[in-house]
């Protein structure tokens, strides 16, 4: 039996503003994702996904919908296997921007930029599944589930989408 971190808990918030979206990375890479982060003891999904936002970048956003919900394996440094679930909500900043604001790190590990949604494919996206499925989870209605295997042990990566209501 392999062994394996605990069941991490993440929320991440997609924040759309003129067909362009939001997106983090570490200072000293190009890897870019949604920002969030871990869930703490005693919030809720929402309420971490909030926090994340005002944490790293000062920005108040409320929580539309919940977008996409990703289940991911991952092989870390050490070998061992993490599990992380991260749910992804479709968030707005205040007063409905008509253009994307200007947006600084409040984290100095951390950046922030804002990518043309039909951009996603030039940039490295972590989780790789991001590249398809975050463009489709911006424009349904529906929660999308993306179960990804990324487990450097020569396991297929892959993803795999069930739309739900």
């Amino acid at each position: 039996m392999e062994e394996s971190s605990p069941l991490r808990v993440r929320a991440a918030g997609i924040c759309v503003v003129a067909g362009q979206v939001l997106m983090e990375s570490l200072a000293d890479r190009e890897l870019w994702g949604v920002p969030g982060g871990r869930v703490e003891v005693g919030e809720t999904l929402e309420q971490a996904c909030v926090r994340e936002y005002r944490e790293e970048l000062g920005m108040h956003v409320s929580c539309e919908r919940l977008a996409m919900v990703g289940d991911c394996f991952f092989e870390l440094d050490d070998g061992s296997v993490s599990h992380d679930l991260t749910f992804y909500f479709i968030v707005e900043p205040p007063g409905r921007p008509y253009k994307p604001p200007v947006v600084d790190s409040h984290e100095p590990e951390l950046k922030f930029t804002w990518l043309p949604i039909e951009a996603l494919n030039a940039v490295d996206l972590v989780p790789e599944h991001l590249l398809t499925l975050l463009p489709r989870a911006i424009r349904s209605e529906r929660t999308l589930y993306a179960s990804y295997d990324a487990r450097k042990d020569g396991k297929d990566m892959c993803a795999t989408t069930v739309v739900r209501r």
